[in-house]
């Protein structure tokens, strides 16, 4: 007779983000897009007159456009990264740039306890981390 328990799943490892860099990426789509829009310029474009399609050229711009839109909110988006402090003398305070070495989690930080007894979780000196 089986049984109608199920097993236990076993818990997987939590897995940090990938961070990459996109602004490749963007660059051949960008220069994909420019390609067809010359293609059809130089050979196409009385084809496209006659048959009402001109369209495609304009499809083709939005494309560039859009690539460019992509970089700067790529930049924009990784700007921050780069610029994220850790705390000085921890593993996390390393180099942010080199592939594994982004921070395991949150940073800590030291905030003043206001109560007079120092009590609530307070460390010796009357500050409290941020990861309590």
């Amino acid at each position: 007779m089986p049984s109608d328990r199920r097993p236990e799943p076993t818990q997987r490892p939590e897995l940090a983000p990938l961070e990459t860099d996109d602004r490749p990426v963007m660059w051949v789509g960008m220069a994909i897009w420019a390609v067809a829009f010359v293609v059809l310029v130089v050979f196409f474009r009385d084809d496209l007159r006659r048959h009402h399609a001109e369209w495609w050229l304009w499809t083709c711009g939005i494309g560039v456009l859009f690539g460019l839109y992509g970089l700067r909110f790529i930049s924009r988006r990784q700007k921050p990264r780069a610029r994220q402090e850790w705390p000085s003398g921890s593993p996390e305070s390393a180099s942010l740039t080199e592939p594994g070495s982004w921070p395991k989690g949150p940073p800590t930080m030291s905030i003043p306890n206001s109560s007079s007894k120092g009590g609530g979780g307070a460390g010796a000196d009357g500050t409290t981390t941020a990861s309590e």
